[in-house]
Order: structure tokens, then C-alpha cells, then sequence
């Protein structure tokens, strides 16, 4: 049975985030069967209490394709923009700092549609 380190932690993390979101990346959708998803953690790794917390997580791609091209650059630096901090900050409740939890709203792809 593998321990309690921070790989192991990390990699079922992952798991379960791409679980969560089916296996697509929250702001394109592509497949992560079919180009390269990171996870990206919405509140920072830095913060204990929410760093392994699927709740806090979103699949992301690594990189720009056909799929992304809207938005110039790929889905993980999207993530950092005002825009997408804004689209994943709609994706959870305004509480879940003061709460420690994260409550979901369901997996919705209606902002795909918009582009």
C-alpha cells in the first residue's frame, strides 16, 4: 500500500479531479485522453487545509490547440487570467475559505457556447 506522501497524495488528488470533471478540461472540454491535462488547484497549494481537496481542483490543458484557440494561449495560463479566475470563481461557492470546504456547483459546459 503506497504512504502518505506528498506523490502519492498528489497523484490520487488527480484522480479524482479528472474523475469529478469526466475527464475534460473545465474551460475547453477537450478529452484529457486525447491532449495533455494538468490540474490546477483553484485556492493555492500553499494553503494545507484545501491543497489535497478534490473540490479545489480543475483540469486544465497544458497547452494551445485547435480546441483553445480562442483564447490564445493555453487553458493552464488561462487560468491565471482575470477572465478565468473569474469563470472558476463562478464554479464555487464565495464561502468555502471561512467554510474549508469547497461546495461544487454541478459540471456545466454552457461557457463553451458563448465563444
Amino acid at each position: 500500500m503506497p504512504g502518505l506522501s506528498d506523490k502519492n497524495l498528489n497523484a490520487l488528488w488527480r484522480k479524482k479531479v479528472l474523475s469529478v470533471h469526466h475527464g475534460r478540461c473545465f474551460f475547453c472540454g477537450a478529452r484529457a485522453d486525447t491532449v495533455p491535462v494538468d490540474c490546477h488547484h483553484i485556492v493555492k497549494r500553499r494553503f494545507m487545509v484545501l491543497r489535497y481537496d478534490y473540490r479545489n481542483g480543475v483540469p486544465v490543458c497544458r497547452t494551445r490547440h485547435k480546441l483553445n484557440n480562442h483564447l490564445k494561449m493555453s487553458c493552464h495560463d488561462y487560468a491565471e487570467t482575470p477572465a478565468g479566475k473569474a469563470l472558476l470563481s463562478a464554479h464555487v461557492d464565495n464561502d468555502y475559505l471561512t467554510a474549508k470546504v469547497i461546495p461544487l456547483k454541478p459540471v456545466s459546459y454552457t461557457h463553451l457556447r458563448a465563444h
